[in-house]
This record gives structure tokens, C-alpha cells and sequence, in this order.
């Protein structure tokens, strides 16, 4: 428990995810196995407890298992195929609430493995960064972006609210939820420009 607290602590992360755990579950499942060893060799009753807690083990982990191969990790390029078949003009626009992961998710990794689907469509994306949505309407858009996506990794959370104003008070409305399946993926809100 002390390298997750102190990656927290360090990091001054409000919230706490599954992969802070990641380094110490390893250490934690040597330190459970070396246990069970011991257990086996004890006799009949160690290896009853043993079978026990694997069967516990296999029990417990088969449910978020089976949800992640039938549902998949998210709907990152469902998403992202959606806001472009619903975008009229041959650029999709959007901007969203956290540039770097928006951006590597739905452009550099969907967007570049897609090309040929955006090319048969007549489309092309463009991202607009958070600093360019800041700035006089002369740097960025100045009708903001028409699309703007926000994100959880929780599959539970509910959307934000069923309108946003993006930092120039340009509002948005939300039309479309890509939820999450599992604890590794994203859960995407699709707001669209309010005309």
C-alpha cells in the first residue's frame, strides 16, 4: 500500500486508479503465491484452503472478464466515426477537456488508423486545443468548434450536464454517450454546437 499512497501523494492526483496499483499487485501476488506454497505442503486442509482462495480468485475476476471480451475496453472509434457521419461539412471539428488524451485517442491513434474510412466519407479532422479555444476569436474558431467531447474512465459517472460553455461561452448540448465497459477505457459525452 505504500507505493500506490506515495505515487498519489507525489502525483497529487484527487482520484485513484486502477494502475497505481499495477507495480504493488505484483509484489502482492509473489508474497500470496510464496503463502499458498506453503499452505499445499501442509497437507490435505492447506490444499482444500489453497483450491479455495483460487477458485475465489478465478470467481471474482471472471466478471469484469467476461464484461471486457464481450463489451470491449470503450467506443473510442465508435465515437469518432459517429461525430464524423453527423458532421455536414467535410472538416470535423472538436475540441475537448483534456487535450493530450482527446487528441492522442481520437486523432493520432483512430483518426491515423481510419484514414481510408474519413477519405470515403470526405472527411478530415481537426482537433482545436484547449489554449487555441482561450484566445481572441481571431486565433482559434471563432464559432468554436462543433463538437466537444468530454471523458471519465468510469463507466458509473454521469455526464457533466446536459449543456456546457466552452471558455469563450460558446454552448454546447449534449447528444450522444459512448459509454465504457470496463476498468481501461473511456467513457465519451458528445456535445454538440448549440446553433
Amino acid at each position: 500500500f505504500a507505493a500506490p499512497a506515495a505515487v498519489i501523494a507525489i502525483s497529487g492526483f484527487d482520484i485513484v486508479y486502477p494502475r497505481h496499483f499495477l507495480v504493488p499487485m505484483i509484489f502482492g501476488y509473489v508474497a500470496v503465491g510464496n503463502q499458498c506454497v506453503r499452505g499445499w505442503q501442509r497437507g490435505q486442509a492447506g490444499r482444500w484452503a489453497v483450491a479455495m482462495l483460487l477458485a475465489g480468485f478465478v470467481g471474482c475476476n471472471a466478471v469484469p472478464v467476461a464484461r471486457l471480451i464481450a463489451g470491449g475496453r470503450s467506443q473510442d472509434r465508435a465515437a469518432l466515426f459517429w461525430i464524423a457521419e453527423q458532421t455536414s461539412g467535410p472538416v470535423v471539428t472538436f475540441s475537448g477537456d483534456h487535450d493530450f488524451r482527446v487528441e492522442m485517442v481520437m486523432v493520432w491513434f483512430h483518426g491515423a488508423r481510419n484514414e481510408p474510412y474519413f477519405r470515403s466519407l470526405g472527411k478530415s479532422l481537426k482537433y482545436v486545443p484547449k489554449d487555441a479555444m482561450r484566445q481572441e476569436p481571431d486565433e482559434g474558431p471563432a464559432e468554436g468548434t462543433e463538437w466537444r467531447l468530454l471523458h471519465s474512465s468510469s463507466e458509473w459517472q454521469a455526464p457533466p450536464a446536459a449543456q456546457i460553455k466552452d471558455d469563450r461561452g460558446i454552448r454546447y448540448e449534449l447528444v450522444k454517450t459512448f459509454p465504457c465497459s470496463s476498468i481501461s477505457g473511456w467513457t465519451w459525452w458528445v456535445y454538440h454546437r448549440s446553433m
